[in-house]
């Protein structure tokens, strides 16, 4: 076979897969109704027409009972004019005997109170063997060889995980519009009038718990699988159990979920690539190969990437950079908007016009909750008139609401008594999600991956500040010109009169505070840019309260009460935390900075601060006129006179990234998205700004730098000693 597929025309030095493989697919015509054709599939399609073959014909095993059923299951999966002669009544008389399908029946006609979820599922694992949450099978007993132990698996083995788990892998996922016209068909079929909507919401309820993932009387369910052969067992029976932490997620889903929901049986598809009953190096194995052959994908769209970019007339052993990228700015003009652009832009490019469309276009994932809010969102964003037509006033009934913003009001308007900065930060951590002082998150917790841990670090800063951090590196400083238009533009529309020299005052205070804050960030990023490690300390919220308060500040402005300050993160989930809950604290002497910073800074600062701070966090969502004043105090020094489409703005600002993260991967291949990020070209201001203040170097040198010290490189291209590629004297760790 690997001989007929040899292709002796093709040089194996210049494409050894076309060499090996050239003739293959000439001697393999692939089936008119085969999506794929490889060898795997030529020796699964000899084995079925063998079997098919054996199932048809005679044999002297036929006497025998299985052999029998074995035929006479194959006669019957043959017999299509019986199948549709009898339509769907032999699977109506199934699901009726066990209490009926609610989704197809009125509320009345049900009998959830005689027949539980329980009882309907124990009744199909003894019929057929199959649980609809979990996988009950056996296993050879690592103890004793010589015999089977049952085993009790939840990930990957029920009934709804295999076909969830196995669609994810081959399939897409259930659709919503495949469960609506099946159970619709049984609906029809059964002949009941059932309210459109009460359906409709029947089967969103079905299929978002399908999507997710009381009581179990274990030695019951198990015991149903003996019941056909008349062995009893008890409960000393030992199982292996996999994963048993997940029997706690189920019961509490379970527990969640009302039991007309439950009754609903969803059939099965196929095993997961990976299965406990497997021997490990088959499974291993299995993910390997699948691991490997993703990343195939990958290697060919980025090896006709890295092809295009080669400059061939550039001589390798001179400047490796630039024989492998010189092309590439020819082949990949920088956008008119853009400051910079390389493969890693490209890329994201790639991703946000395929958003683009997925946020525009009818889905079938429309119905979920989650997508509707997406796109509702998107739609707000994009609508330009509708933001020109409130102007600025969402953003000032949001100021108004949380005190005001003194800086835009006379010093007898100011509610600083009422609202101190704590209350206003505190106000819009559980609906922004972020602080003006440090950064709330959580991350897996190393203690106990399955987990995740608070985590507070005053390095990344507000998403705010991070904007403004990542501006001082990627532009310039946020400059003074900015604050002042951007606050008299609110100051105007508030309509307020204020005297100018005040008002100019303020501006500086507020600018100088903002900068001294930042002052202590860039302290801690020039740490780590000398090589020193991130300090991270594990703590609970007293111990963290303690250490902040060792401090021994004596402003009000200064006191953090941590635990209020955190519980805000979960009062919107209405999830209730102690002063015993662990966080991880990221460079917690920055805290002591932080605490005499505030407690120097009068309380109309810290407020003016807290609420600029919003201010710009939002100014893409702002009218046209804020955005320009952003725009150009950021853009004009690098000639860039074109800002970037309102469609890309919404795109990147969108904050349900959970749900724009699953319309994507159920439409694409996330592993084609692999990139090769070397090459690139930048403008020349932005250059000098970016040499100055990023961490990394620029591409062309890291790639310069790396190859000329490998000696494998040298060989491969043959460079002369002390070439610009081949330096005499490299750099060795070990010698």
């Amino acid at each position: 076979m690997i001989q007929r597929g040899i292709n002796y025309s093709s040089d194996p030095c210049d494409n050894f897969y076309n060499y090996g493989c050239g003739s293959w697919a000439a001697n393999n015509p692939i089936p008119p109704s085969a999506l794929y054709w490889n060898t795997d599939e030529v020796y699964v399609m000899k084995i079925n027409q063998r079997l098919k073959e054996i199932l048809e014909e005679r044999s002297k095993y036929d006497e025998l009972p299985p052999v029998q059923k074995l035929k006479q299951y194959y006669r019957s999966c043959m017999d299509k004019d019986a199948i549709e002669k009898e339509g769907l009544e032999p699977m109506m008389t199934m699901l009726d005997a066990t209490g009926g399908w609610p989704i197809i029946m009125e509320n009345e006609g049900t009998n959830l109170e005689n027949l539980t979820w329980q009882d309907i599922d124990n009744a199909y694992t003894q019929n057929y063997g199959i649980s609809s949450f979990f996988g009950i099978n056996y296993e050879p007993d690592d103890e004793d060889s010589n015999r089977n132990i049952l085993t009790i698996n939840i990930d990957g083995t029920s009934s709804i995980k295999k076909k969830l788990y196995s669609e994810e892998i081959s399939l897409p996922d259930p659709e919503l519009t495949e469960m609506e016209e099946i159970i619709k068909a049984f609906a029809k079929y059964k002949g009941t009038k059932i309210n459109e909507e009460k359906i409709d919401k029947e089967i969103e309820d079905l299929f978002l718990f399908g999507d997710k993932l009381d009581q179990i009387n274990w030695l019951q369910t198990i015991q149903s699988i003996y019941n056909n052969v008349n062995v009893s067992i008890n409960a000393s029976r030992p199982v292996n159990v996999y994963n048993k932490k997940l029997l706690h997620k189920l019961a509490y889903l379970l527990d969640e979920t009302s039991p007309r929901i439950l009754d609903i049986p969803i059939s099965e598809i196929q095993d997961p690539y990976f299965a406990p009953g497997m021997p490990l190096a088959f499974n291993y194995g299995s993910v390997g190969t699948v691991i490997g052959h993703e990343l195939t994908h990958s290697f060919d769209s980025n090896g006709q990437m890295i092809q295009r970019g080669i400059n061939y007339s550039s001589d390798p052993c001179d400047n490796f950079y630039n024989y492998g990228c010189g092309s590439w700015a020819a082949n990949n003009p920088m956008p008119p908007s853009a400051l910079y652009w390389n493969t890693d832009k490209v890329y994201i490019m790639k991703i946000n016009r395929r958003l683009k469309e997925l946020l525009e276009e009818r889905s079938k994932h429309d119905k979920l909750p989650p997508i509707r809010k997406l796109k509702q969102y998107y739609r707000s964003c994009m609508d330009e008139d509708a933001i020109e037509k409130e102007g600025l006033e969402p953003m000032m009934t949001m100021l108004d609401a949380t005190g005001g913003w003194p800086i835009i009001m006379e010093n007898e308007g100011t509610n600083l008594e009422n609202y101190t900065w704590q209350d206003i930060d505190n106000a819009y951590i559980p609906i922004f999600g972020f602080s003006s002082f440090v950064d709330i998150s959580y991350e897996p917790d190393d203690e106990n991956s399955n987990y995740n841990i608070l985590m507070i670090n005053i390095d990344k800063i507000s998403l705010t500040e991070n904007k403004l951090y990542s501006e001082r590196v990627l532009f310039s400083n946020p400059d003074l010109t900015k604050m002042e238009e951007i606050i008299k533009a609110f100051a105007k529309y508030k309509g307020a009169k204020i005297n100018t020299n005040r008002m100019d005052k303020e501006i500086e205070d507020l600018f100088l505070f903002e900068e001294k804050f930042k002052d202590i960030i860039r302290k801690s990023y020039e740490n780590v840019f000398k090589g020193l490690e991130i300090n991270r300390t594990k703590m609970t919220i007293s111990e963290l309260q303690e250490y902040y308060d060792l401090a021994k500040t004596e402003n009000t402005t200064s006191k953090i009460n941590w635990l209020q300050t955190l519980q805000s993160v979960y009062n919107s989930v209405n999830v209730s935390i102690n002063a015993s809950e662990p966080v991880n604290v990221y460079n917690k002497k920055l805290l002591h900075k932080l605490a005499y910073l505030l407690d120097a800074t009068s309380p109309r600062i810290l407020v003016n601060f807290v609420q600029w701070n919003i201010v710009y966090q939002f100014v893409s969502f702002l009218t046209k006129s804020v955005r320009d004043i952003d725009f150009k105090s950021t853009h004009e020094k690098y000639n860039v006179t074109e800002q970037k489409p309102r469609w890309e703005t919404c795109v990147q600002e969108i904050p349900f990234q959970n749900a724009l993260s699953y319309l994507y991967v159920k439409n694409y291949n996330i592993t084609h998205n692999i990139k090769a990020a070397w090459c690139g070209t930048s403008r020349n201001f932005y250059e000098e700004d970016y040499i100055n203040n990023d961490v990394h170097t620029f591409p062309r040198f890291r790639t310069i730098g790396s190859a000329s010290n490998f000696v494998s490189f040298s060989k491969v291209y043959n460079c002369s000693v002390n070439s610009p590629m081949n330096r005499q004297s490299k750099c060795n760790l070990w010698k």
